[in-house]
């Protein structure tokens, strides 16, 4: 068989978030947390500083459900903690039943499927952002756009729907 390529390859991006959970040295815990061994603790001794997963992935749609049972098992993140989306991708495999379109993915036909590779891969890549983790400084921004309008009413959008918000993490000082 030939080699298969493509130009514009599939990505998952993840970002994972910690904070908060470090104390000592001029540095305290928030209320109702007790510091022990520098780091923060909610009551009962549970560990204040469970990280937030976020994961996008160049699909047109996906179950997280096996993804959140590995990450927890693998890394202690909570279930809860883990928020995927998808950007839809139509020229993606597709890893969801979706109307009548092909899927790409049998659990019970013996073949290795996509999408339990696919979560495996990205669960290697949290656990590589995990141990890559660095302090950044967190600004957020929010405006208002004019561009757009209701694709059903054909009106102008709402001043809620306008609002483009913006998360900026960026390295200390710069």
């Amino acid at each position: 068989p030939g080699t298969v390529s493509a130009s514009n390859p599939l990505e998952a991006r993840v970002l994972v978030i910690a904070g908060g959970g470090t104390c000592g040295a001029g540095l305290t815990c928030a209320a109702g947390q007790s510091c022990v061994a520098g780091e923060c603790q909610n009551p009962g001794g549970v560990d204040a500083n469970h990280a937030l997963v976020l994961v996008a992935l160049d699909l047109i749609g996906v179950n997280p459900g096996r993804l959140a049972e590995l990450l927890e098992s693998r890394y202690g993140v909570p279930k809860q903690n883990l928020i995927v989306s998808a950007t839809h991708a139509h020229a993606a495999f597709r890893s969801i039943h979706l109307f009548n379109a092909p899927y790409f993915d049998d659990r019970y036909s013996g073949v290795d499927p996509y999408e339990t590779w696919l979560e495996d891969r990205v669960a290697d890549g949290v656990g590589e952002a995990l141990a890559d983790m660095t302090p950044v400084e967190v600004a957020t921004a929010s405006t208002t756009s004019s561009l757009g309008m209701n694709r059903h009413s054909g009106l102008p959008l709402s001043p809620e729907a306008r609002t483009v918000s913006v998360v900026e993490l960026r390295m200390p000082g710069t």
